[in-house]
């Protein structure tokens, strides 16, 4: 990917911080967070010996435009995200993948070099997809529904354009730099171009989704919902030997029913927060449905709490509250992109106007400007 350095170019930015990380101390090999072990979450990395570029480091805005990339010669090692970070020191937010690893590099880092010290003003963010993978602490500590100002933003706009610019693997795998080069570079410039012309829909459509799920759904519906799911509840059990003679097959049914028993207790447990309608007992829905115990409990020796809730109801609770703040978030920062999309649509329109009259003019003067002829009059 084609990209400017003003200051220092990637490759010394490199090696300035390889240098000054072996000085003072390193961590090798990848970082491990929860059960995973992320490739990305390496501070050093062996040169390749087949592969002139391992890839491309990509900067994403939260609506999807590729502002800066570059090409990664030495694997996914920490240097290349804060190299683009320094390149948008005024951002609010930078989301990753390994943000628990990269955060304390960065302060290690900084400490080191002082002119990085700004960086740290930046917030981070865990992507929400990735961030699953992490352990709930890190989660519940890093990831982007927490962050207060992040609005609903996902983090995973930079999946999508990879995934975009993957068709183009095969091919220039077998090019030469310059063209590969040039490759990314039009199939990057065609992406923006497409962002450019869909963002108003795009912002309609954010709208419409942020004021879909902030509204609550009336009660008619979740009575709707409520019975629907008993009576599939009630279906497949009564069916459960009936229609299925595998026990391959009978291994998924009470799995679903599961499912769908929870669903279904989730469901009534909205509705009967609801201020119009007689709430519903739960306790005999569940005796009807089945006299037997429930599919999952939770054990006291797996209680670590003292009020009698166990950890995921609050961590679940949290979540619904961070989202309910992170939709009102999310409405004040689309309208306040709207309104700046709009002034910059009517900056657009007074230039093209302003063209317009000084090509007039020069037509009827006759006194083209620079790079116009009498041949290129349409007339």
């Amino acid at each position: 990917m084609k990209t400017t350095a003003p200051g220092m170019s990637v490759k010394a930015f490199t090696a300035m911080l390889d240098q000054r990380t072996k000085w003072f101390g390193r961590t090798a090999g990848r970082a491990m967070c929860g059960e995973s072990q992320w490739t990305a979450a390496r501070e050093t990395s062996k040169q390749a010996n087949k592969l002139d570029e391992e890839g491309v480091e990509i900067a994403v805005c939260r609506h999807g435009f590729l502002l800066k990339g570059l090409n990664m010669s030495r694997g996914e090692i920490f240097a290349y995200p804060m190299f683009l970070q320094k390149e948008f020191q005024d951002a609010a937010f930078l989301s990753m993948d390994v943000t628990c690893c990269y955060v304390p590099y960065l302060e290690k880092v900084s400490e080191i070099l002082t002119h990085l010290q700004p960086l740290q003003k930046i917030r981070h963010c865990l992507s929400v997809m990735h961030a699953k993978a992490h352990n709930t602490k890190c989660e519940i500590l890093w990831n982007a529904g927490n962050q207060e100002g992040a609005g609903t933003t996902l983090g995973e706009e930079v999946e999508k354009l990879n995934s975009f610019l993957s068709r183009c693997a095969l091919t220039t795998k077998y090019m030469s730099k310059s063209v590969r080069t040039d490759m990314l570079t039009v199939h990057a410039i065609g992406w923006n171009q497409r962002k450019e012309n869909g963002l108003h829909i795009a912002f309609v459509f954010q709208i419409q989704k942020g004021n879909a799920a902030a509204s609550s759904v009336d009660a008619r519906g979740l009575q709707i919902s409520i019975e629907a799911l008993f009576v599939s509840i009630c279906q497949k059990k009564h069916y459960l030997y009936r229609q299925n003679d595998r026990n391959k097959r009978r291994q998924k049914i009470p799995q679903k029913i599961a499912k769908e028993k929870k669903r279904l207790l989730d469901e009534i447990q909205r509705y009967n927060q609801q201020p119009d309608g007689d709430p519903v007992d739960t306790h005999s829905v569940v005796q009807k449905l089945s006299n037997k115990a429930a599919e999952s409990m939770i054990w006291p020796c797996e209680e670590q709490n003292t009020d009698g809730v166990d950890i995921l109801a609050k961590k679940k609770l949290s979540d619904q509250l961070m989202l309910v703040l992170r939709l009102t978030e999310e409405k004040q920062i689309l309208v306040k992109e709207m309104m700046q999309h709009c002034q910059y649509l009517k900056d657009s329109v007074a230039k093209v106007q302003t063209l317009i009259a000084t090509i007039s003019d020069c037509i009827k003067t006759g006194s083209y400007p620079n790079g116009f002829t009498e041949d290129d009059d349409p007339r």
